[in-house]
């Protein structure tokens, strides 16, 4: 009877780290801020400013892809964007976020970045939790 408890435990635990590790791969990306811009517009306010937002992606190479955004309302500040990637659930999440450095000037920029480490495979883009479309990784 301990026995079979014993193996009942341990297929249990199997089936649950199977489980957790479907949800959440990990991967060690290499997020690259490439470019980013100075001002290149001013922004009345952040409403005004989602309406001039583009962003556009490519494979660039084995792994690599890049990420170009136009008119993003960020600070003044030289360093204002940090860039943070996951892979879950076949999805590139993909997270940007300001940091608030000096001053309470914003203006729009635009920046490029590249994702590398990616496993070979076909992915939906998310960015901000918004989807932006399906990207094949070479």
């Amino acid at each position: 009877m301990i026995d079979r408890i014993k193996y009942l435990a341990s297929i249990f635990a199997i089936l649950i780290m199977a489980v957790s590790c479907s949800q959440t791969e990990n991967h060690d990306l290499l997020i690259k801020v490439t470019d980013l811009s100075e001002c290149v517009d001013k922004a009345k306010d952040a409403e005004s400013a989602k309406n001039k937002i583009s962003s556009s992606f490519h494979w660039v190479s084995s792994g690599k892809m890049e990420l170009k955004r136009n008119n993003v309302l960020l600070s003044c500040d030289k360093d204002a964007l940090e860039v943070k990637a996951d892979i879950v659930e076949g999805k590139i999440k993909i997270t940007e976020s300001e940091k608030k450095i000096s001053n309470d000037c914003t203006c729009l920029k635009n920046y490029r970045v590249e994702i590398d480490g990616i496993p070979e495979g076909d992915y939906t883009l998310v960015l901000n939790d918004e989807v932006l479309g399906l990207i094949r990784i070479y």
